[in-house]
């Protein structure tokens, strides 16, 4: 087999590299989404800083919440999550990520927040963004748990721990298609007037890709 190899957006023959076992060698030659990024496809937001409740139990209220709207003929691949602490005492327990998988359901209802282009200085809008961002959100139906996003303990404002923020990389591990929604929902003792932050980031790809 021949291999014809060019650099990105140059007529230039770039020359494979194979290891002693005939292993293609790879080598990353920009950040991991850099590209996308420069597409002007990867978006973010988060919670404002006033911060939300975690929540005690899963339903169909959300503290966190993207929604892909049925017509948006994309799908919302998801990179990133992120958590941090605000402020009065959490309880102890787990927050999840939790889907609404059906794509014929109502649309998701909440305070909307505000998206914006990883390609700062970039119009969302102007650069096709579909993905919609709640807070304090109602989903149409009660979701279906997905796996298990961070703890949470019995922490507040004067407990003596060093600066943190919980991030985890989900490259891709989740995809949205048009009707459905990825949320953040707690299973936690109620704690006293706990707050939190969450933001997530993702990019919006062809849903014929």
């Amino acid at each position: 087999m021949i291999l014809d190899v060019f650099k990105k957006g140059t007529q230039n023959r770039a020359t494979p590299q194979l290891d002693r076992l005939l292993n293609l060698l790879v080598a990353q030659g920009k950040p991991s989404y850099s590209e996308m990024v420069e597409d002007g496809i990867v978006f973010s937001g988060g919670v404002t800083g006033s911060g939300v409740a975690p929540g005690t139990a899963i339903g169909t209220g959300a503290g966190f919440t993207l929604f892909n709207p049925a017509n948006s003929e994309k799908k919302l691949v998801m990179l990133k999550a992120s958590a941090g602490y605000i402020s009065g005492t959490l309880g102890a327990g787990t927050v999840f990520y939790v889907g609404n998988v059906n794509n014929i359901a109502a649309a998701v209802t909440g305070t909307a927040l505000v998206v914006i282009n990883n390609k700062l200085g970039a119009n969302a809008a102007d650069k096709g963004n579909h993905g919609s961002l709640f807070v304090s959100a109602t989903l149409p139906a009660a979701p279906t748990i997905l796996r298990p996003f961070c703890n949470l303990s019995a922490l507040l404002a004067t407990t003596a721990v060093s600066l943190y923020q919980l991030i985890d990389d989900l490259n891709g591990e989740f995809e949205l298609l048009p009707g459905t929604a990825l949320s953040l929902e707690a299973v936690a003792a109620a704690g006293t007037s706990p707050l939190v932050t969450y933001g997530f980031t993702w990019a919006e790809l062809s849903i014929k890709g």
